[in-house]
């Protein structure tokens, strides 16, 4: 236990998988806005760069092995092919996809992931798709009632946790607690985070602000000696604040993270256009390129990419649709991690043994 203003808190062991153990990781090859064209080269690379990873790529045999030839890799035990006679669109109806493409790429990576045929499961593809696939076919950890997507953002001081993204619309008290402690866990086990700080979305920092669903969130999570809950946070402050995690309903941290995303690109473009048309600062600009290059490294959203659907005893990992081969990198990158620091089986003891407050 470790204490926190006088709070106990539990604090997981450091357990992973050993470093020598190989590790599967499932990629559905077809999704996302470019397919095989990025997710091939990306899982190429990740398999590079860790030597006890391997993958299976899922979709198209023609399209992948076409993919694979241009970049003069050819099949080994450690590249395999899944052969799909079907791929999910991002027009497709979620529940046409699970009736009609069961064979599809996306639905055939989660059916192997749910049946312990590999590690982890990555996919670029529709995010309504695979969370009704993963909620259809894959278990939450027992105790949680409906998985969160979490996703990490670039912030002024770092880096924060950002929940729920779009599962869940609309949240109840206990559910937003459940996300705090779900969220706390993962920055602890694989960020390294002793006593990680939560706080929750709010239109205002005062403790009358709100909806009541939020301010009896707020109590739980402030009777809560597991969790240094530390109040309600402002928009304005979502990537400035020294926060850890940040804990919404699917609706508002779907908008929030889309509006950040959106001001991260503004950012670097405005900076870019105002330097390139102005000859004085280009010049000037090449005395600063390592500061410059620092600026626009920590608003670059690509190390950040993969959402993980916190909650299931699985590791699914959603890629931004529009991913570039370096950002689905980090994507396959978040769940190699996740699997070799054993994240599952070490969140789901204490899960088990949480006393949940019944609330309306």
């Amino acid at each position: 236990m470790v204490s926190i203003e006088g709070k106990k808190c539990w604090k997981l062991r450091r357990n992973r998988v050993g470093l020598t153990d190989s590790i599967q990781i499932a990629v559905d090859s077809m999704g996302g806005d470019y397919g095989p064209a990025i997710t091939v080269p990306a899982a190429c690379d990740a398999v590079n760069s860790y030597r006890n990873l391997k993958i299976s790529l899922y979709g198209n045999v023609h399209a992948i092995e076409n993919a694979l030839i241009d970049e003069g890799f050819a099949l080994t035990d450690r590249i395999s092919i899944v052969e799909c006679s079907s791929e999910v669109k991002n027009t497709d109806k979620p529940s046409e996809v699970i009736k009609h493409k069961s064979d599809s790429s996306l639905c055939k990576s989660i059916k192997d992931l749910a049946d312990g045929n590999v590690d982890g499961c990555v996919s670029a593809g529709s995010t309504a798709a695979l969370l009704m696939q993963g909620i259809r076919l894959i278990d939450t950890v027992p105790g949680i009632k409906r998985p969160a997507i979490c996703a990490t953002a670039p912030t002024y001081h770092g880096k924060v946790s950002l929940l729920d993204l779009g599962a869940n619309v609309e949240c109840n008290a206990q559910m937003l607690h459940q996300f705090a402690v779900i969220a706390t866990m993962k920055c602890r086990v694989l960020n390294g985070i002793d006593e990680p700080i939560v706080k929750l979305l709010n239109i205002g920092e005062e403790k009358n602000k709100g909806t009541p669903k939020l301010r009896l969130a707020a109590d739980l999570l402030a009777a809560d000696t597991n969790i240094n809950y530390q109040g309600f946070i402002e928009g304005d402050n979502l990537l400035n604040d020294t926060v850890d995690v940040i804990v919404c309903d699917g609706f508002a941290g779907n908008i929030a993270l889309k509006t950040a995303e959106g001001v991260a690109k503004l950012a670097i473009t405005a900076a870019t256009d105002v330097i390139q048309n102005n000859p004085s600062l280009r010049l000037v600009s090449k005395l600063f390129k390592k500061s410059l290059n620092e600026y626009r490294d920590k608003l670059n959203p690509a190390p950040h990419n993969g959402a993980v659907f916190l909650g299931l005893n699985k590791i699914l990992v959603k890629s931004h649709g529009s991913a570039s081969r370096n950002a689905f990198k980090h994507a396959i990158h978040r769940a190699f991690t996740m699997v070799q620091k054993d994240f599952i089986n070490l969140m789901e003891p204490e899960i088990k043994t949480y006393d949940w407050k019944v609330v309306p």
